[in-house]
């Protein structure tokens, strides 16, 4: 059900109604984030601000992402949580967005975020660059009673991949590159690291 609405949007404009339908759905969702940080875990101000510069002077349509954005979010939480795996780009985490300020809190909500135990976010550090086989984001959804989904996330649309095979192709990059990240211990030393360098702005 969802393969087929998902190839019919994903050739149109981004799909953020259908989109959110299948993030509510899931049970499971594993993450390759490569130029910002995930949807799932951003703070408000870093959210608007991606926001203003994709769509600068609506504010209303910024609103409306925004409220979306936020209400996603409570999919990591309550007694129906998903269990969410995040694998960052360390030049996500030291991209500032907005201004030092705005990223240390932002940081630093990501150690909060981290703390849940249907949480993991580990960060692939400049060092594994030679191991990527993704030049975009990737996301991979599981289904109650649905095959497994991957979504490819560029900067101004998104790319369904619902063929199993090329699926499985792109599950096993993600766990190559997952064996690249750091650990979850090392990757919030790595957070705080950052957030010290960007107080010193």
């Amino acid at each position: 059900m969802w393969t087929s609405i998902l190839d019919e949007e994903a050739k149109a404009a981004k799909t953020l109604d259908t989109y959110t339908e299948i993030e509510q759905a899931a049970t499971a969702i594993r993450h390759f984030q490569l130029q910002w940080l995930p949807g799932l875990l951003q703070t408000e101000e870093y959210a608007r601000t991606l926001f203003e510069l994709d769509i600068p002077g609506q504010p209303d349509a910024i609103e409306d992402r925004l409220s979306v954005r936020m209400s996603r979010q409570n999919r990591l939480s309550g007694e129906d949580s998903l269990m969410y795996t995040a694998l960052i780009d360390e030049s996500a985490l030291r991209r500032t967005i907005g201004s030092p300020a705005l990223m240390r809190r932002q940081l630093e909500h990501l150690l909060t975020a981290g703390e849940r135990p249907n949480v993991v976010i580990q960060a692939l550090p400049f060092s594994a660059a030679g191991a990527y086989p993704f030049d975009a984001s990737v996301i991979f959804f599981d289904l109650p009673e649905e095959p497994l989904i991957a979504y490819i996330e560029a900067l101004n649309y998104g790319q369904v991949v619902s063929v199993a095979r090329d699926v499985a192709v792109r599950a096993r990059r993600f766990e190559m590159l997952r064996s690249h990240a750091l650990s979850v211990r090392e990757t919030r030393a790595l957070i705080r690291s950052i957030i010290e360098e960007e107080a010193e702005k």
